[in-house]
């Protein structure tokens, strides 16, 4: 790789973009959907003012990273910085940009537009010759917060000087004071933020200026989402509340397995000490089943056995800490065990809507929370009552 390669390939690009939007009157004709084209249309207006920081809020599931991507091809970006909350999304959408997703396929993007030269930065450089040598060669480059937030100075004085533009993907599960203090690297340079919801896992809203905002019931009524099934539990004592949500999602797995349905169960806690019990839990309901936990304390290894195991059906139990959570791209994830649920109404919406993504016969979603639970509060009963 070299950095003649990056050049060649934007260069490659002129005049391989198309304006190919998605038909759906009898057959689908492939394309950028409603929400995609929307959001590249309203980056492009706002850039021809600003450099002003912006938000796109677009749904689970209705095609985040093809939005990326597209503003990628069509504005031929000099040098793009990702920065993503999770090693798992980090690592999938360097893949995503490797391959220009589905644009290619869509006709989007053009046969001659070479793939994007995309390094994925998995450690905080040393030096200022490091972020140099590792960034000039790339069109992409894609990263977590935990390393560009926890290096010096100078470094992110670095990498923002190394790149023109600064996305920031699920900016609502990166914490502000880390993201604001990155962002003001990128002064005067242009920053998109991609989210699902506007608000923050705090309940607070996310900063920058909402110039895309895609209603979720938008996207429903257009077929985006299947419909999902709520199976409550009521019960005050979450030690029960765990067996209990367990024992209904094991249940859950085996009939759709039974029915020839490929589905997999993510069980969601807040805290690693709480996923460490709740995994206890899974591994005596389904033993056979290979329940495996994930969260931040395992080694880089144990994570990619975890990761791996999953995508290979080696194990169907995964449990979270919120390490899977939007943008994950699993669509086989179809039964949302939620042992404690978000406090803020937006977010649980969110996380729900993530199981409901339509794909042909991956089937219908379910979900299993304790309604009874401390902290589900008047409307968040009601959203969870009413799924």
């Amino acid at each position: 790789m070299c950095g003649r390669s990056a050049s060649a390939a934007r260069d490659s690009w002129i005049g391989q973009f198309y304006y190919i939007e998605e038909q759906s009157s009898g057959t689908i004709t492939p394309g950028l959907r409603p929400p995609q084209i929307g959001a590249l249309y309203a980056t492009l207006a706002h850039w021809k003012t600003t450099a002003e920081p912006a938000n796109i809020v677009i749904p689970t599931g209705t095609g985040k990273t093809e939005t990326m991507l597209a503003i990628l091809a069509k504005e031929r970006l000099p040098r793009l910085l990702v920065v993503v909350p999770t090693d798992a999304l980090r690592d999938q959408l360097s893949r995503k940009f490797q391959s220009w997703g589905f644009l290619r396929t869509f006709g989007v993007v053009g046969t001659t537009a070479r793939f994007p030269v995309v390094g994925t930065l998995k450690k905080i450089p040393s030096s200022v010759a490091d972020v140099t040598a590792f960034f000039e060669p790339c069109n992409v480059i894609v990263t977590t917060m935990a390393i560009a937030g926890r290096a010096p100075e100078f470094i992110q004085a670095a990498l923002a000087t190394a790149c023109s533009h600064l996305f920031i993907d699920e900016v609502h599960h990166i914490k502000a004071p880390t993201r604001d203090a990155f962002k003001v690297r990128f002064a005067g340079k242009p920053i998109l933020q991609f989210t699902a919801t506007p608000f923050r896992n705090d309940g607070k809203l996310v900063d920058g200026k909402p110039i895309f905002t895609y209603p979720l019931r938008k996207a429903q009524a257009e077929g985006y989402f299947r419909p999902i099934r709520f199976k409550p539990i009521v019960e005050g004592f979450t030690a029960l509340a765990d067996v209990q949500i367990a024992a209904k999602a094991v249940e859950q797995l085996r009939s759709d397995l039974a029915s020839g349905l490929d589905h997999l169960v993510m069980a969601r806690t807040d805290d690693i000490k709480r996923a460490t019990d709740v995994h206890s839990i899974y591994k005596v309901a389904a033993p056979d089943l290979n329940p495996l936990p994930l969260h931040s304390r395992l080694t880089r290894a144990e994570a990619n056995h975890a990761l791996n195991a999953i995508r290979t059906r080696k194990s169907r139990i995964i449990v979270c800490v919120d390490m899977l959570g939007e943008g994950f791209d699993l669509p086989q994830l179809k039964i949302a065990a939620i042992h404690d649920v978000h406090k803020s109404l937006a977010i649980t919406l969110q996380f729900i809507v993530r199981f409901t993504r339509t794909l042909n016969e991956v089937g219908d979603a379910t979900a299993i929370a304790n309604i009874a639970a401390p902290g589900v509060e008047g409307s968040l009963r009601s959203l969870l009552s009413d799924v």
